[in-house]
């Protein structure tokens, strides 16, 4: 990389201020300059923001984030557009985001996605902050400072300039009219404030678009095969999918977010956060498959989730499907995992294994699934296994470890009446299990 990284403190940087505004300097005057400096970084799950040093070099900060952010709508302002956000770490990192923008209350534009990508990509910055994210090769410095590279200039002086004048005026602009797209500037402004409250440097940096290409091509991504999805389902019913999540949505959103995204570009997907509303939904309504997100109606016995356990029964006996899985084997006490599909879909199977192990697609059972799918066919998988579990059942199946875990499973899928239940333990939202997820769900990836 060159000159070594130092911490944004150090007496040694020339260009570091307080303000929102992020100071250049001319460090990347020469063609290429930026994208050499990033490319030298790219096996990094994020890439450190520069700085220029005494000695004339660009140095990064061992202590900061750069994040590329973009926006973009196709059909701009029209009741019919489509828009996206999309954040950007590192060509491999964990962290990149995109999204499609909802629509139930105000028309997509090129504005609206700009600022959902700041408001994103500074949400995913501070989620950073959370022990044992915050590691380059090894390291776990203290973050001391966020720089969003954006070639909106909508969304840096907005941030850098506007709000502040905004907020003076009581949030009218200079002809004094009210501010346009005021809650997302609310919102971003709160964002950057959170972080600043944790002694953390927010500054916005306008590029030109060929500098920003990463994020652009992530956006432009999403928007493709969201446009792909709605075409593929113009000629058929979208299915309706019901999520339960009592617990940690916060986490589940961040964690998920991929698969949430996947899940909503191919069907009409619920959220039930409540028992109550979970109850009411399911009285009146037969989804076409129900995700339980998390392990609250399997920890909590009251009146409303043996209820609620009751409904799913008769669903899924009746011919609907039921899927285990995301964070629900992450909270689920271990003695307790397997004997929960015996109490409620009267299985023998027990806990297993949780550990690491190498499993391999089961194809007889891969064959009975709704949809024929390019599942992972070898896959790395630590989860919570569940063991006693026939061949007929097992998804996946353990091909090393012990002779005993040969009958275990990660990955179980299992006739039950007229319809199916499906069980992963993956703990690591491993894309395995994604794919295994949305396939039994009977849709497309």
């Amino acid at each position: 990389m060159g000159t070594p990284a130092h911490a944004i403190r150090d007496n040694d940087c020339l260009n570091t201020t307080g303000g929102r505004s992020f100071v250049v300097n001319g460090m990347f005057e020469e063609p290429g300059a930026l994208e050499k400096y990033e490319a030298s970084q790219a096996d990094n799950d994020y890439i450190m923001a520069p700085c220029h040093v005494s000695s004339g070099a660009v140095a990064p900060h061992r202590d900061s984030v750069l994040i590329a952010v973009d926006g973009a709508c196709r059909g701009n302002g029209q009741l019919d557009a489509m828009a996206a956000y999309a954040v950007f770490f590192a060509p491999s990192s964990r962290f990149n985001r995109s999204a499609i923008l909802p629509t139930e209350n105000a028309t997509s534009t090129s504005q609206r996605a700009e600022l959902s990508g700041g408001i994103a990509a500074l949400e995913e910055a501070k989620q950073l902050t959370r022990p044992g994210l915050f590691m380059p090769r090894g390291q776990v410095p203290d973050m001391k400072q966020v720089v969003i590279k954006t070639d909106s200039e909508y969304l840096c002086f907005g941030a850098t300039e506007w709000i502040a004048k905004w907020k003076k005026n009581g949030w009218k602009n200079a002809r004094g009219r009210p501010v346009a797209n005021r809650g997302l500037f609310q919102k971003l402004d709160g964002a950057v404030r959170a972080l600043e409250e944790m002694n953390i440097l927010v500054q916005f940096w306008h590029v030109p678009r060929k500098q920003n290409c990463k994020a652009d091509a992530l956006v432009n991504e999403r928007l493709d095969k969201r446009e792909q999805a709605v075409s593929h389902t113009r000629t058929q019913r979208r299915r309706n999918i019901l999520i339960l999540l009592f617990e940690e949505e916060d986490t589940f959103c961040s964690m998920y977010k991929d698969f949430l995204q996947d899940l909503e570009d191919h069907a009409e997907v619920r959220r039930g956060n409540s028992i109550m509303r979970a109850l009411e939904y399911l009285g009146s309504n037969t989804p076409d498959a129900i995700i339980v997100a998390d392990s609250y109606v399997a920890r909590e016995i009251n009146e409303f989730t043996v209820d609620l356990m009751v409904r799913m029964e008769e669903y899924v006996s009746a011919g609907g499907t039921a899927v285990f899985g995301c964070m629900f084997s992450s909270f689920m006490p271990m003695p307790d995992y397997g004997p929960f599909f015996n109490t409620h879909f009267g299985f023998p199977w027990e806990t297993g294994s949780y550990e690491r192990l190498t499993a391999k697609v089961n194809t007889p059972v891969h064959e009975k699934l709704p949809r024929e799918s390019a599942l992972v066919t070898v896959s790395s998988q630590k989860a919570l296994c569940l063991k006693n579990v026939e061949a007929g059942h097992r998804l996946y199946e353990i091909v090393d470890g012990r002779p005993s875990q040969r009958k275990e499973t990660p990955i179980a899928w299992a006739k039950v009446g007229k319809g199916w239940l499906g069980v992963s333990g993956d703990v690591n939202n491993e894309q395995v299990s994604q794919r295994a997820i949305l396939a039994m769900c009977n849709l497309s990836f």
